[in-house]
């Protein structure tokens, strides 16, 4: 009955016309095309170019994504986002075309578990499966906001936590 209530709950979307975002982290692999140059290549919040920020929408293999940019080096385009409401997913495509992946799964239910790859490394977490251990509320700016805690079942290492409509502390968005 409470997984009914959870799921029953209004979905509040990630993506709309403009959206901004610290990268706190390089944990999506993003490449780009030729030689990678550093504003080009991997976000670093250390050297002040970690905010990124959403522009016009493309059409890539018959599905449309939100170009995302480096709000420093608007020049580079880190890659492609595109959000499924309808299934509560978002996906990412990086610059060169590499295969989509699934950022997050705001369909989850507690139990269910998810692979999750950090390409360049992962910084802070780990690669492996993920199991949903519990749904909970935040506050923020917005307003309330479910939160999604996953641990790594295959790696030990710590908590995802999802916040529906912001992202992951320490992801692409």
């Amino acid at each position: 009955l409470v997984l009914q209530t959870v799921s029953a709950q209004q979905y509040y979307p990630m993506l709309d016309s403009i959206n901004i975002w610290n990268y706190t982290g390089n944990m999506i692999g993003v490449s780009t095309h030729g030689e990678p140059d550093f504003p080009c290549s991997y976000p670093n919040w250390v050297y002040g170019d970690g905010s990124m920020y959403t522009g016009a929408d493309t059409v890539i293999n018959s599905r449309t994504y939100k170009i995302l940019y480096n709000q420093n080096w608007s020049a580079c385009v880190y890659g492609y986002l595109r959000e499924d409401t309808a299934a509560r997913k978002i996906y990412f495509l990086d610059a060169i075309g590499s295969p989509e992946i699934l950022l997050y799964d705001f369909s989850m239910q507690i139990g269910d578990t998810i692979s999750v790859n950090f390409p360049n490394g992962g910084g802070y977490f780990s690669s492996g499966l993920y199991r949903l251990n519990s749904i909970t509320t935040k506050m923020i700016t917005a307003g309330a906001r479910k939160v999604f805690n996953l641990n790594c079942i295959s790696c030990g290492g710590p908590t995802l936590e999802w916040v529906e409509s912001v992202g992951n502390l320490g992801d692409v968005i």
